[in-house]
This record gives C-alpha cells, sequence and structure tokens, in this order.
C-alpha cells in the first residue's frame, strides 16, 4: 500500500527511539534488546497507527506500507496499536544506520537494523 501524505489528510509524528533515541545508541546491544514501553518491538522501527486508521488504509498488523511525502518515500511495517489517534502516524528516529558499529549496522559488511526515517 502505497499512502501518499498530502497535506490535512494524515500527520506524520516523527519521535526518538525510546531504545536508541535519536540514533546515537544504535550500537548498543543491550539498547536494541529493551521493548519499547508501549509497543514492545525491539530492534526494529515501524508506522505505527491506530485500528481506524490501519482499516481505512486497508492495512494489517505487520504489512508493509511506503509512505511517501512529496518527493521522499520509505517503506516500513505496520504496527496498529489500539488508543493511537487516528488520522496520525508515527514513526521512529534512530534507525537504519549505516556507521552505527558492529551491533548497529556498518555498510557494507553489516547490515543496518531498522528503516532510516531521517530521509
Amino acid at each position: 500500500v502505497v499512502l501518499e501524505l498530502a497535506d490535512g489528510e494524515f500527520e506524520i509524528v516523527f519521535c526518538r527511539s525510546a531504545a536508541v533515541h535519536d540514533g546515537r545508541f544504535a550500537n548498543n546491544a543491550w539498547l536494541q534488546e529493551t521493548p519499547d514501553p508501549l509497543t514492545k518491538l525491539t530492534w526494529d522501527n515501524a508506522a505505527i497507527m491506530a485500528p481506524a486508521t490501519a482499516k481505512q488504509l486497508g492495512v494489517e498488523f505487520e504489512s508493509v506500507v511506503r509512505l511517501r511525502y512529496r518527493d521522499r518515500e520509505l517503506s516500513l511495517p505496520v504496527f496498529v496499536m489500539p488508543g493511537h489517534a487516528a488520522g496520525s502516524i508515527t514513526v521512529w528516529l534512530g534507525y537504519g544506520r549505516t556507521a552505527a558499529g558492529r551491533v548497529g549496522g556498518e555498510a557494507p559488511s553489516i547490515p543496518g537494523v531498522g528503516v532510516d526515517t531521517y530521509q
């Protein structure tokens, strides 16, 4: 599913990860193992949305959605979270690094963890 984030239709909220913050702790395996307080996700980020938003978009938990805004695009798995605001999609910053080190990713030999949402 490709989701065009046109002005006013949906909002996208960028948040620092509870585990790796803004990416500065991406090379710390202990923090990567720490479950997010709300989603319990580890070692990854996702497009977090309300059940109503997921239903409106026709997506389910773990399906992949491509978020497109202006000329930028990224693909993330969907995490449907009850209690999340409808019409809003939350993505975490700090993942998808290519120069984080042996744990968090170091191009080209060690793949990055998660998706780079800074793009």
